[in-house]
């Protein structure tokens, strides 16, 4: 049986020539996107058939000449660079699925190259879709953020897609700006709030994105500052739960913080209990207080910045475990280095449930610079032993002098892994892992890092993906 992935794809997008003119006066700086991705076999023991297919996003049209097959050995992760592919026009966008008779993981790098690396950001594949996708944070010129997001139809027949805004202020419906889409299968839609005059700027705003029933859709949002250097992406949400996971906050650490923002998915009011843990103990350290309530649909954001030293001491890394009283929700991370000289950036997405697998299709130990830490939360009731295995990128063979055990890891509480510090692990190098755990379920963040020069926006994060 064959089982897809859903990526939406910036292959090469020359917004300075205007290929797309909705674009071209519109968030995006001026800028060519490549976006190369990495697809990973998660089965353990047969070899994975694999096909990608393009999809041009305007017209909606599969680009045949482009199709990829390829065979994945069990474990092993395998790269797709569109620019080398010969069938597929340059300058234009694409909305990507990605099929095989085993079960996958895919992740996306979007990179803007303009003379050089300058800025980028990350998504994880979806294997499926859900009749709603939920976006925490979508901002119209808010402190010069804006954030284009992307709806894609997963299902096999057309679907009409409502899209719909509303206030962080109040949680008020913006009537005005609603938007009802037809969208054929596999094809994406682009909603870019900068280019629309019915929306209020100067605000951020949940989303929901319903398509009619029976319809699936999935959404990605890019976060942009317009007059920047900075960008970061994130995937909206099929579903919430009633308790939110963010494995790695922090607060002036090395100059990184972490706002992050919580959006309730449910039809009354939720009551957010939200707790900080020691990033190295695994001791709760402060509980918010007085507990936040959002109305239906309305997001909440999160500044641990604006905590008192006193009770959440500054220049510290944080697990948090956000809970509400009924309604289910989401969340989004967004992790940000506003320090002298640094312009990096990057956004990941909380985790309302673990599992007792994780799988990291793209890790690197200073490979052309990137060096990739992950930051692995026991989001169970009960202590987890943990094992990361590392896979050879291009051969699948197992490293298993790098084995990393983490005995007895609290829940709640969080374990950085840092490739680099890894002796067993060859240098310049490349690689997959997957994290396992008994005893209890974990989630994982990978964070992308160039190292050679942080004054430009080359980070980027992505998820942990379950089985």
């Amino acid at each position: 049986m064959k089982r897809r992935v859903r990526l939406l794809i910036v292959v090469g997008l020359l917004l300075i020539l205007g290929a797309l003119p909705v674009w071209a006066d519109g968030s995006y700086p001026a800028a060519t996107f490549n976006s190369p991705f990495v697809i990973q076999n998660m089965s353990t023991t047969d070899p994975a058939s694999v096909v990608v297919e393009f999809y041009d996003v305007p017209t909606g049209d599969l680009i045949s000449a482009a199709t990829q097959s390829f065979s994945l050995e069990p474990g092993r992760a395998e790269p797709v660079r569109p620019w080398q592919i010969s069938g597929l026009p340059n300058n234009a966008m694409y909305s990507v699925v990605i099929s095989s008779d085993q079960t996958l993981a895919a992740v996306a790098n979007y990179q803007d190259t303009p003379g050089g690396d300058t800025r980028a950001m990350s998504a994880v594949g979806f294997p499926s879709g859900g009749e709603s996708a939920y976006c925490p944070n979508i901002t119209k010129e808010y402190y010069g953020w804006n954030t284009p997001f992307y709806i894609q139809n997963t299902g096999d027949s057309s679907t009409n897609v409502t899209i719909k805004f509303y206030k962080f202020s109040d949680g008020t419906e913006v009537g005005a700006a609603q938007k009802v889409i037809p969208l054929d299968p596999g094809r994406s839609y682009e909603y870019d709030p900068v280019d629309e005059a019915t929306l209020p700027g100067g605000a951020q705003y949940s989303v929901v994105a319903t398509a009619d029933p029976g319809g699936t859709v999935v959404g990605t949002v890019a976060e942009f500052v317009t007059a920047g250097q900075v960008e970061m992406a994130y995937n909206c949400f099929n579903g919430g739960g009633t308790s939110a996971y963010l494995p790695n906050i922090t607060k002036s650490y090395f100059g990184w913080d972490t706002p992050f923002i919580v959006q309730n998915t449910g039809g009354v009011d939720a009551t957010l209990t939200i707790k900080y843990y020691d990033f190295t103990t695994g001791a709760l350290v402060y509980t918010v207080d007085p507990a936040p309530t959002i109305g239906p649909r309305m997001s909440y954001t999160g500044r641990p910045w604006q905590i008192s030293d006193s009770d959440l001491p500054a220049n510290k890394q944080y697990s948090v475990v956000v809970e509400s009283s009924g309604p289910d929700i989401v969340a989004v991370v967004n992790e940000q280095n506003p320090l002298s000289g640094s312009a990096q950036a990057m956004s990941y997405n909380g985790f309302n449930s673990g599992a007792s697998s994780a799988y990291l299709p793209n890790l690197t130990k200073s490979y052309y610079g990137w060096d990739t830490p992950f930051i692995i939360q026991n989001v169970g009731g009960a202590d987890a032993d943990v094992v990361v295995k590392f896979y050879d990128f291009t051969t699948g063979t197992e490293y298993t002098a790098a084995q990393q055990n983490i005995s007895s890891l609290g829940s709640g509480r969080s374990a950085p892994i840092r490739p680099w510090q890894i002796a067993a692990l060859d240098t310049h190098k490349q690689y997959s892992a997957v994290v396992e755990a008994t005893g209890s379920t974990i989630a994982v963040v990978v964070n992308e890092q160039w190292l050679y020069d942080t004054s430009i926006d080359q980070a980027m994060a992505y998820e942990g993906i379950p089985k």
